[in-house]
């Protein structure tokens, strides 16, 4: 129910470093207020890697935004399984491989509410389609992949609440926030793991984060 936290839903150990806590006050927005008995809202967001190695992105043409697949906890599911559900509507695949990255904070004052996600690495399986909302489809919604983590950061740091929809300028800023700190922190799980396969002994996966299969 809406008295939950994470530490209620989520059933398996995992990584839950704080990346970042964006407020309105980093963005000359305001400002801020506390927000400690404010609502909640939680989510997931997924970096999905295919066979080619390329980052899964989602682009809202009309609107000008890009994000990572990955959206809004429903009703008594488990961040985990939000993740599952959202990549699978967005990307269009099933994932495997899942890895949790740690969480994003964002204090949003203006609206007088905090958000929570949740960020995970991830594999795709098996292409089954998108089913995406009627607000993605209006807002333009396709799938794009980069080739690499570094063109991922690079897209959304082309992201600006300037060449973005006024609808989603506020939001913008912290979007970008959250987005790169999830990338920036695959990127540094991926070079942990090569760093450990080519040393081995000297540490183990565990050591960063725990692997979960579907």
């Amino acid at each position: 129910n809406e008295h939950n936290t994470f530490d209620d839903y989520w059933i398996h150990p995992y990584n839950d470093q704080v990346l970042a806590t964006p407020k309105d006050s980093d963005f000359d927005l305001g400002e801020d207020i506390d927000l400690t008995n404010a609502p909640t809202k939680y989510g997931a967001r997924v970096v999905l890697i295919n066979d080619k190695k390329q980052i899964c992105m989602t682009h809202a043409i009309n609107k000008g935004y890009f994000k990572l697949p990955g959206g809004g906890r429903e009703k008594c599911e488990l961040a985990y399984e939000n993740a599952l559900r959202e990549t699978e509507e967005e990307a269009g695949y099933k994932i495997r491989d899942v890895v949790s990255l740690g969480r994003v904070v964002e204090y949003r004052s203006a609206m007088k509410r905090k958000n929570e996600s949740m960020g995970y690495l991830a594999y795709t399986d098996r292409y089954v389609g998108t089913k995406l909302e009627k607000d993605e489809i209006e807002d333009g919604t396709v799938v794009e992949w980069y080739d690499s983590i570094d063109d991922a950061i690079a897209a959304i740091e082309s992201m600006t609440p300037e060449n973005c929809a006024e609808s989603v300028a506020y939001r913008v800023n912290f979007w970008r926030v959250r987005e790169i700190a999830f990338l920036r922190a695959a990127k540094q799980y991926l070079e942990h793991k090569t760093e450990t396969a080519a040393a081995p002994g000297e540490a183990a996966d565990e050591d960063f984060g725990t692997d979960f299969e579907e």
